[in-house]
């Protein structure tokens, strides 16, 4: 190979690293070492050209050689014109590409099509300067948003010019953005977009798209829901202790239904109805009218304690279900080494939509489950390595036994037809639980799914990172060494190869 050849190459490939490892330091989702050891082969590369080509730099900087004539102004010239022309194109439409690892500021098919039904405007509150972490990516994410959504209208507030924006829509603190439909809003603040999940990484989950989506569900979701309770008391719901079901109607007022507490009421009605049932056993009557509504279609979501019974034992028998009602245990799935406290796995289903088994779990405790049924579709289950104990001693360490325990996978919740579903544990809607993002996720999407609401169900958040490298003292010194002694002994030692070759030639 010529050597002119050979420094073309290295030069170009100089080049390449040079950009790979300056794109990584923004792009990049993770803390990584991949840019610094790109710029080592930058470096590497770049002297490597430099010893092949001295004799050409040397004739560069010399007087004698006039290398940059007329020709080559205008051809700067236009290139730099014609980069500047394709910048300011650019920014006038508003065009970005997302190229992070997981889409951060891009959104779903699905959300472009809910979007298409409502005429939303979105107003950013913020100081460029000031509130920049929340400016900037809120910026892009909802100008993407624009561009592709006809019925979106968005635009930008700054509050210091324009104090009294604050004071005519009741803003108290900034940074903000408002949602709004009609004359109603929703205003929505840092805590809403940006989650925090590792401190100590500077790790954090941006959720743009699904708070955009609540904030709209919370406009536009004017349905009633019955919360039906026949073996709770109404103090039940009043209880603000862990045990207690009050931040289950808050929750669901907060998501725009319209909710109605009953201890008694006919199954028969139209309207939306959350069922919440303990181990006690419900009335003949009210059992057949659950059985009928079911086959009729008609929304219903059950939640059933079945420790250590099933409260509708006919339903169950009716639609093939089986529930023996023993603890699920799942080593696989435990918590805090609690046995009894798990996490579960997810199905394909719309209704695990948003749902992740790190960032988003679903908590149980002390489930039961349904024996696995070809004929419903499942949508929370337990792992493969869990078991249904049917022999809980205290006395002795729990472990399966074969043919008397049941073994995993066990579904905690089942989809009895396209307007039912049904769970096999209440825990998850008392106050102790349902603080947890997870178990929200899980009732909402439930609700919405009955209600045939599939588009208010929740978009999975994104993960976000800071585009700062961690470095510490070894990579350091690591770089020390190599660009003090390393890179000048390579150089030399290429060097003298190259004079030793052609004095010998």
């Amino acid at each position: 190979m010529k050597k002119n050849t050979l420094s073309l190459i290295s030069l170009i490939c100089a080049f390449l690293c040079f950009i790979g490892g300056f794109c990584l330091l923004f792009i990049n989702d993770s803390y990584s070492l991949y840019p610094i050891q790109l710029l080592y082969l930058f470096l590497s590369f770049l002297a490597f050209t430099i010893v092949l080509e001295y004799k050409k730099i040397l004739q560069l900087f010399s007087r004698s050689y006039y290398w940059f004539g007329l020709s080559h102004f205008y051809r700067s010239i236009a290139f730099i014109s014609l980069i500047s022309l394709l910048s300011v194109s650019s920014y006038q439409s508003k065009y970005f590409i997302d190229w992070t690892n997981n889409k951060t500021y891009s959104v779903s098919p699905d959300t472009y099509k809910f979007l298409e039904n409502f005429d939303v405007k979105i107003t950013l509150v913020a100081n460029p300067s000031k509130h920049q972490n929340f400016y900037g990516p809120l910026d892009i994410f909802f100008t993407n948003i624009k561009t592709k959504s006809k019925n979106v209208t968005y635009k930008k507030v700054d509050p210091v010019q324009y104090p009294s924006f604050l004071e005519k829509n009741n803003i108290k603190s900034t940074p903000c953005v408002i949602i709004s439909h009609g004359k109603d809003k929703q205003v929505l603040k840092r805590f809403h977009f940006f989650v925090t999940i590792n401190r100590w990484k500077n790790k954090i989950k941006f959720t743009g798209e699904s708070a955009l989506i609540q904030a709209i569900i919370r406009l536009k979701n004017k349905q009633h829901l019955n919360i039906l309770y026949p073996l709770h008391s109404k103090m039940t719901f009043l209880d603000e202790s862990p045990h207690g079901f009050s931040y289950l109607q808050t929750l669901l007022i907060n998501d725009g239904f319209n909710v109605s507490l009953n201890k008694e009421s006919s199954l028969l009605n139209k309207s939306p109805l959350l069922m919440i049932l303990n181990s006690s056993p419900i009335s003949l009557e009210m059992e057949k009218q659950l059985i009928k509504r079911v086959e009729s279609k008609l929304p219903t979501l059950i939640f059933i304690d079945a420790l250590p019974k099933s409260p509708i034992k006919n339903f169950i028998q009716k639609f093939k279900l089986k529930v023996p009602g023993y603890v699920v245990l799942d080593p696989a799935k435990r918590l805090r080494d609690d046995l009894s406290l798990v996490s579960v796995s997810y199905s394909k289903h719309l209704v695990t939509r948003g749902l992740h088994p790190k960032n988003n779990p679903v908590i149980l405790l002390s489930a039961t489950a349904f024996i696995q049924q070809n004929k419903y579709k499942s949508i929370i289950s337990s792992s493969n390595f869990s078991w249904m104990e049917t022999n809980l001693n205290p006395t002795r360490p729990p472990q399966y036994e074969h043919n008397k325990d049941f073994k995993g996978p066990l579904n905690y919740g089942l989809e009895l037809n396209e307007k039912s579903l049904i769970y096999s544990d209440t825990d998850l809607l008392k106050n102790q639980f349902l603080q947890l993002s997870g178990n929200q996720t899980l009732l909402l999407n439930s609700i919405h799914f009955i209600l045939d609401n599939h588009n208010y169900l929740s978009s999975r958040g994104k993960d976000l990172q800071s585009p700062r490298i961690k470095v510490d003292k070894q990579d350091i010194r690591s770089f020390t060494i190599f660009i003090l002694f390393l890179l000048p002994l390579l150089c030399l030692s290429i060097a003298g190869i190259l004079q030793f070759l052609q004095y010998k030639s």
